[in-house]
């Protein structure tokens, strides 16, 4: 196959020009690994970005609500950005050119007029002619105001465009079945990000009348895998520390599970919720066996991997990269059922699956692999590295552009 090019249109994405450190920006980055993969391949990747701009007294408003009336369920953590990431700018990253237009909203979850969005695709359309970007195929990432972006450009460059499909996307589908599912139609594909997210749409009555397709998050080429485990000693958090994590479930479940002494618990990452987990843990009397570790480097996590037993993150996830990360190193996962992991991990056989905020089937979760024997838990181990082996963001992004996007494009 020649140079394809590949243009992505999305309201998140990483800003490199802002974050040198990985860890540092808080936007998902599965979208950009596969960028920066298909970049290296030998394709062309440009980014149309669109990131929400609130106005500059919503920070405040946020942390109000959140922090001082303790409101958390709207979650406005998630709409709070660093100003400088907020900022028009084209640059390149790894090869990579980025366009970055701010698109301003005065709330979250308001919808754009048809106006509004006729602008936007026209101004897109503007900006691919500027940068002078040729075009074979779309990739748009979630469906506000994506979906109706890709679509108007797809149509005027005359190139199929993939929808993917993330936990968000399937409240607006929810809300406007009727505005949604036409232009859903007329995908070349939906990439749904999990197994689970299909299975929901279809039990739903809400499956797009288009081809299916995942899109695995997964982990650098360059991180050599880790070897199975053979016991049960230290037990690993990584991500933010914001409510829908469930690590007070987490924190509850370890005290309850009556580990022994000699079992850690360790904690990376950081968000609004860390200092009344580190109250729980105190309130627990756990501060020996918990420890925080911060918001760590990329590198920093894998090694933090490398030396714990069992990743824990039972938390409402479309589909999380960290668990990936953590299995390719040996840890034995254990992930929320009905999320994005069911599917990849099976119950039993490479990791476990427990309800979600079940603090009882935790707690028994984590006896249960703290009483295996060692033949045991390295069966469990070794089976989640072979689950994950062909799980490198070089072979998921040039499978997917192979075996998925390539089938529409006029390309040899």
């Amino acid at each position: 196959m020649r140079r394809v090019h590949i243009l992505i249109v999305t309201p998140y994405f990483p800003a490199p020009d802002v974050f040198r450190e990985r860890s540092e920006d808080p936007r998902t980055k599965y979208l950009y690994d596969y960028a920066m993969e298909w970049q290296s391949q030998g394709h062309q990747v440009g980014v149309l970005h669109y990131p929400r701009k609130y106005p500059v007294a919503f920070p405040l408003f946020a942390h109000f609500v959140e922090n001082v009336l303790g409101i958390r369920r709207f979650r406005l953590d998630r709409y709070v950005q660093s100003p400088a990431a907020l900022t028009c700018a084209a640059f390149e990253s790894h090869g990579i050119r980025i366009v970055r237009s701010p698109v301003t909203k005065l709330l979250p979850h308001r919808d754009f007029s048809a106006r509004r969005l006729k602008k936007l695709a026209a101004a897109a359309k503007r900006t691919i002619n500027e940068e002078r970007w040729k075009v074979d195929v779309i990739v748009s990432d979630f469906f506000s105001p994506s979906l109706f972006v890709s679509r108007a450009l797809g149509e005027q460059l005359n190139v199929p465009f993939f929808q993917t499909f993330n936990e968000v996307d399937l409240h607006y589908l929810r809300r406007h079945r009727r505005q949604m599912l036409p232009p859903l139609a007329k995908a070349g594909g939906i990439l749904f990000r999990s197994n689970a997210m299909i299975r929901q749409c279809v039990e739903e009555g809400l499956a797009p009348n288009a081809p299916h397709h995942i899109m695995y998050s997964g982990f650098p080429p360059s991180v050599a895998m880790g070897g199975p485990r053979q016991s049960v000693g230290r037990l690993l958090y990584v991500g933010s520390l914001i409510p829908r994590k469930r690590v007070d479930v987490l924190l509850r479940a370890f005290a309850a599970a009556g580990l022994g002494p000699n079992v850690l618990l360790e904690i990376a990452g950081s968000g609004p919720c860390e200092r009344e987990l580190r109250n729980q843990v105190a309130a627990l009397k756990m501060n020996d066996r918990v420890h925080f570790l911060g918001q760590l480097r990329h590198d920093e996590v894998f090694e933090a991997m490398r030396a714990a037993d069992v990743f824990v993150m039972v938390s409402v996830d479309t589909f999380g990269m960290v668990y990936v990360e953590a299995m390719s190193q040996g840890c034995i996962a254990v992930a929320a059922k009905g999320q994005g992991m069911d599917g990849l991990i099976v119950d039993g056989q490479n990791g476990l699956l427990v309800e979600l905020d079940n603090v009882e089937a935790l707690s028994e979760a984590l006896r249960r692999l703290r009483m295996l024997e060692g033949v045991e838990i390295e069966r469990l181990s070794g089976n989640g590295l072979r689950t994950v082996r062909n799980l490198k963001n070089d072979v998921l992004a040039r499978d997917l552009l192979g075996d998925v996007l390539a089938r529409h494009l006029r390309v040899e």
